[in-house]
């Protein structure tokens, strides 16, 4: 659901994995716009502010919910995150740009973060993974060995 102002939008977006709970997201009109290309369902209008129902794509969403603290990291959120991350380059971008803040400018580390990220099931990887060892000494607090068992990805690049 998005509500329509003259110069801002709020998008209320409800992510499958996410407990049910609502996600508000405020931004532009124009951006909103964008993500509102798709069949709508309904449209209604309440003084100024219009409000449109509309079912979208992830991937067309995911780049404004990046950061947003009332995500829950659970594996379903995270599996649509990775899918989104494959098919538009948006997010990879965005992506890859708070991967390279969160391993303090070490590119090398950055695309290690990002493939450890790929490739990890329910936030864990096995422990002779090449990728999660390199991101592990770049930034121990973002991706972390629990002894010699395995490396566990604590934050994911999309939270």
């Amino acid at each position: 659901m998005a509500y329509l102002k003259p110069r801002s939008a709020t998008l209320v977006v409800y992510v499958p994995g996410n407990y049910y709970r609502a996600v508000t997201v405020k931004t532009s009109r124009a951006a909103a716009e964008r993500v509102l290309a798709f069949k709508v369902r309904r449209r209604w209008q309440v003084g100024r502010v219009e409000g449109v129902s509309v079912k979208v794509p992830f991937e067309s969403v995911a780049p404004l919910l990046v950061g947003n603290r009332k995500l829950m990291p659970t594996g379903r959120v995270d599996a649509l995150f990775k899918e989104a991350y494959r098919r538009s380059e948006e997010v990879q971008e965005i992506l890859r740009r708070r991967a390279l803040e969160r391993m303090h400018g070490d590119e090398e580390a950055a695309e290690a973060y990002i493939k450890a990220w790929l490739k990890a099931e329910n936030f864990t990887l096995p422990p002779d993974d090449p990728d999660a060892r390199e991101a592990s000494k770049a930034n121990p607090t973002v991706v972390y060995g629990v002894g010699h068992q395995r490396y566990n990805v604590q934050v994911p690049p999309w939270a």
